[in-house]
């Protein structure tokens, strides 16, 4: 796919895609625009003044870019640090206005791909999985889900209620607490041969995958006859490609091997017309060793209460 063509669909996944994640009170407002009147060439230009390789970045810069466009809302500030004498102390991911309320709003974003592990049960119960009994690592098999949502909502969006950020945000004109919204999207990837029950506060539109070990690589080949593997700017919309730029199993096979188990993001594609082919699946695929690793770090780091539902703090107003 042609980069601008790639930008809009991104662009267009970014808006409209489901949340991985619902939290009560935090819900995220989402830009109204309209990506059929986006002018290509702009949206371009605001990707590659970026420069990052880095997803996050992009993923940043693509939302940036609906809030300045849309017909609801307004960008008041990105990235905005909070500091006092010494050193940062944390930073707005975005401020931003609805144009209708005129209320301002402080939302932290995030876009994660989590792969599901069911976490060993004690050998005298047959009880089934629940969301407690599962972990969602990274495919680094370092981050975690629950982790990330603790950050979010035990210290990433209560920087506002620092005496340090009021001051901050003063100088901007806002003098009232902003709202809080929380907006995580990306994918969620059960194990190729088993569904696990979805994670604590999961979105019930949530995107999910599959994930599978090197060693079971074989099972893939029925699906398709044709694949692509992803680099990290595309992991974000469906992926589509010329026929050119895919490859028939046993090519991906040899990727795969060569990887030597590093995570890998590949989509099992179909035509969509005689020059084009779509994603119809998408999997990560991990070392033979990936598993055990994940579940030995929770020695490590053990499971905070979001893998659980319980309720959540209150917004400090």
């Amino acid at each position: 796919m042609h980069d601008i063509q790639q930008f809009l669909a991104d662009l267009d996944w970014v808006v409209h895609s489901p949340s991985l994640v619902d939290l009560p009170g935090y819900g995220a407002d989402t830009p109204l625009i309209d990506i059929s009147t986006v002018d290509p060439q702009r949206l371009a230009e605001a990707v590659k003044q970026q420069k990052s390789r880095f997803l996050g970045p992009y993923f940043e810069t693509l939302w940036r870019f609906s809030i300045e466009h849309s017909q609801s809302h307004s960008l008041l500030a990105h990235g905005l640090q909070v500091t006092d004498e010494k050193r940062t102390l944390g930073e707005f991911d975005f401020l931003l206005q609805d144009k209708a309320s005129q209320a301002i709003i402080h939302q932290e974003i995030a876009v994660k791909y989590y792969l599901g592990v069911g976490l060993p049960a004690p050998a005298d119960t047959d009880q089934k999985l629940n969301a407690a009994d599962c972990a969602w690592f990274g495919p680094n098999s370092i981050d975690r889900l629950d982790l990330k949502l603790h950050k979010l909502v035990q210290q990433q969006i209560l920087l506002s209620d620092r005496r340090e950020s009021q001051e901050t945000l003063k100088r901007l004109d806002i003098n009232t607490p902003p709202a809080k919204q929380i907006l995580m999207k990306g994918y969620l990837f059960q194990p190729l041969n088993d569904d696990l029950p979805a994670p604590a506060f999961c979105h019930p539109e949530a995107a999910f995958g599959r994930w599978l070990p090197l060693e079971s690589i074989h099972q893939l080949e029925p699906i398709s006859d044709r694949w692509a593997i992803l680099p990290k700017l595309r992991w974000l919309s469906r992926a589509r490609s010329s026929v050119d730029h895919t490859m028939d199993f046993s090519v991906l096979r040899k990727h795969l091997l060569e990887a030597n188990g590093r995570p890998m993001l590949i989509a099992a594609m179909k035509p969509e017309s005689k020059e084009e082919l779509t994603e119809i699946s998408r999997f990560f695929v991990v070392s033979d060793h990936w598993q055990d690793k994940a579940v030995e770090s929770l020695e490590m780091s053990p499971l905070t209460s979001f893998s659980r539902y319980n309720p959540l703090p209150p917004q400090s107003i």
